[in-house]
């Protein structure tokens, strides 16, 4: 009997071991990767426990920035000696951006389970410029112009390319840079994945596509489909080396199809630009003593309404600096104290082109004349650096002379209204003849006095009460951001409405970007965020499985309208503005947790 419970023992424990017996392993798609490219790494643990492990945290990895990871189980039941033994596969993929080039390795990756610890290997990498994709086999454009056979990487395909006006400019000094996409597969659908920070400039957006427009070229000898992706107007706002990360996009590609019975098939890519890297110049010494950072090119004009005038009477003076360069940097000197010559709080307007970089900026002073007199306006200087022809360059206004006559007005300083005063007789003014003088009752024995003052001190601690709530509403940034979720949305609905009605393809860039700016601001998460965080969000603060479904519906149809071949069709535009309006009304509806 004995013999028979040492041996049940014996047995169990065993089972207990190989139940504890994991098996892991780590492994990457490939060894040598291209800095465009997305790296594969698997970590895959067997055992018949293996479903009882959590998601492995990944630590953080030099070299790399950790996008996500995807999950995949299996299982397997084998027959031994008339018992069954179960062993279950999890494989955690993570999908990994390299960072840098060069020799990068990713480390052992230690897990723990039931006071045990698993290690996986060390694994080395090459990262290399650019993309080490393979080409994929391209599918037959419609004209069939383009050449039957690749190149073998996919990056010899399709690519961006940067045109940028000047790698070394000096400090403020506007440049331009254009990416555009070069592409020998059928493209059909690209978005934004990262565009650059240009951190160390001042950035204004110049060029940003509606929709997906695809026009054929002819580039040294080889056909592509080209489009412009985005135009940026920068200013360097420090010296010495700024490098700026690339451009990067996610690309649909069509391939071919294996046999006559399939249509191939489509494939999402990562590419990127290449980074870029500037030498901005310092300016050189010797500027101006009114020099306030202007670089470019300008020209300065001025003017007066009048230049003969009475006493009481206005006039306009204005100042009007026009040309290309960084008009944000543009101020001119301030006008000196004129005596007799009030010169109001003046108005400042620009207009700036659709490039930034060229346009007007006019500055009106409204004066009004105090005293009889000659005076005069002096000439003020504005001083700007010319890259063009490296030095500092100073304008300046025109001087005008001023007549003002004695007018029949006497002008009053102060906000007291101007009036004609006429007087009448020439030495005394306001004579009495009434010789009865009237009863004076003093203000404070008034009952009305008294009540008066009664309301005043009544309303204090309500006055201070809303001004109090009036600061904390302005301050509140999430009740700032509702506010504008709201007129955000007026604007682009109006817009959606007006395409909507001409039928016009404009209607799907209105409502996917108002949609997309309203719900930003709604859900408190940062401007330009992807369409996969609006939903996570939307569905993390409360919103309905049926809502979020729409509004993803919604993002795809109006993505398809704008970016895919054929994506448009007039008949949809009817129900998809229906939809819309569907959408906001049941978004104004919801609740959103913690509100």
């Amino acid at each position: 009997m004995k013999k028979i419970i040492f041996l049940a023992i014996f047995i169990l424990l065993a089972v207990f071991a190989m139940a504890d017996d994991l098996q892991v392993t780590a492994y990457v798609n490939r060894t040598t990767i291209g800095i465009n490219d997305i790296l594969q790494y698997t970590i895959e643990i067997s055992g018949s426990d293996a479903d009882k492990i959590g998601t492995p945290n990944l630590p953080q990895l030099d070299g790399f920035k950790n996008q996500g990871v995807s999950t995949s189980s299996s299982s397997s039941y084998t027959m031994t000696n008339g018992s069954f033994q179960s062993s279950v596969t999890k494989k955690y993929q993570y999908s990994l951006s390299p960072t840098r080039t060069g020799s990068i390795s990713i480390p052992s990756i230690t897990i723990k389970y039931k006071k045990k610890s698993y290690k996986t290997g060390n694994i080395k990498l090459n990262v290399v410029p650019g993309s080490n994709e393979p080409a994929p086999a391209r599918a037959s454009t419609r004209n069939n112009n383009s050449p039957a056979e690749n190149s073998g990487k996919l990056s010899d395909n399709i690519f961006i390319e940067i045109q940028v006006s000047n790698l070394n400019p000096y400090q403020n000094e506007s440049v331009e840079v254009t990416y555009n996409l070069f592409s020998k597969y059928d493209v059909t659908s690209l978005s934004f994945k990262e565009e650059p920070s240009f951190i160390g400039f001042w950035k204004e957006d110049v060029f940003t596509p509606n929709r997906m427009n695809l026009q054929r070229t002819n580039r040294n000898g080889e056909l592509y489909n080209t489009m412009k992706l985005k135009t940026y107007a920068i200013f360097p706002s420090q010296t010495g080396e700024i490098k700026v990360d690339p451009l990067k996009m996610d690309v649909d590609i069509r391939t071919e199809s294996r046999n006559i019975w399939s249509f191939g098939s489509t494939k999402t890519y990562t590419i990127a630009s290449k980074p870029l890297s500037f030498k901005v110049k310092e300016l050189p010494p010797g500027a101006p003593a009114d020099f306030s950072g202007a670089v470019g090119n300008f020209q300065l004009n001025s003017s007066v309404s009048e230049t003969q005038l009475k006493v009481g009477d206005s006039f306009t003076y204005t100042l009007e600096i026009s040309g290309r360069g960084n008009f944000s940097n543009l101020n001119i000197a301030t006008l000196p104290e004129i005596n007799h010559l009030r010169f109001l709080d003046p108005e400042t307007s620009s207009d700036i082109t659709a490039s930034k970089v060229n346009g007007k900026k006019t500055i009106r002073y409204l004066v009004v004349a105090q005293e009889p007199g000659n005076f005069s306006i002096p000439s003020l200087p504005f001083s700007y650096f010319d890259p063009g022809r490296n030095k500092y360059v100073t304008l300046r206004s025109d001087k005008y002379a001023l007549d003002v006559k004695e007018g029949d007005n006497i002008y009053i300083p102060g906000t007291t209204s101007q009036a004609s005063i006429h007087l009448e007789g020439s030495d005394i003014g306001f004579i009495i003849e009434n010789r009865v003088m009237s009863s004076f009752k003093p203000w404070f024995d008034s009952i009305l006095y008294w009540l008066l003052l009664f309301v005043i001190f009544l309303s204090l601690p309500i006055t201070t009460l809303l001004m109090k709530r009036h600061t904390q509403i302005a301050g509140d940034m999430d009740y700032q951001r509702q506010k504008r979720a709201n007129r955000v949305l007026k604007k682009y609905l109006k817009l959606a409405t007006e395409y909507y009605k001409s039928a016009n393809p404009d209607f799907y860039y209105a409502a996917q970007s108002g949609l997309e700016n309203y719900l930003t601001d709604k859900l408190k998460i940062a401007r330009g965020s992807r369409k996969d965080q609006i939903i996570s969000q939307a569905t993390h603060l409360g919103y309905s499985k049926e809502l979020v479904e729409k509004i993803n519906l919604m993002f795809n149809k109006c993505n398809e309208a704008r970016f895919m071949p054929g994506g448009f069709l007039k008949e949809n535009i009817q129900t998809d503005y229906a939809s819309l309006r569907d959408i906001v009304a049941e978004i104004a509806k919801s609740r959103i947790k913690g509100k």
